[in-house]
């Protein structure tokens, strides 16, 4: 139910792209989001820590679109840094 509802709300408001953290812990949760069209895209290790576990937590990243994603740009300082590191690894 939440998942069309999430879906829903994008359509209307002309969202094409998403991304949602899921339990890597949790296979029926990413089940669900596969079955609603999300895919895994990415797995970040130690993303949270349970306090009354004691214990990270593994996400696994799906993301949903819908047309054409656009090229992904730095920002100026994002392309500042990968300049600034491209010249000291080149000497």
């Amino acid at each position: 139910m939440y998942l069309e509802e999430f879906l829903k709300v994008m359509k209307e408001n002309a969202i094409r792209y998403s991304e949602v953290f899921v339990s890597a812990f949790s296979p029926e949760h990413q089940q669900l989001f596969y079955e609603f069209g999300f895919r895994a895209r990415g797995y970040v290790p130690c993303w949270t820590y349970k306090k009354e576990e004691e214990a990270f937590e593994d996400y696994v990243v799906f993301n949903y679109f819908e047309g054409e994603v656009p090229r992904p740009e730095l920002l100026p300082t994002g392309q500042e840094l990968v300049d600034m590191l491209s010249v000291q690894m080149n000497y």
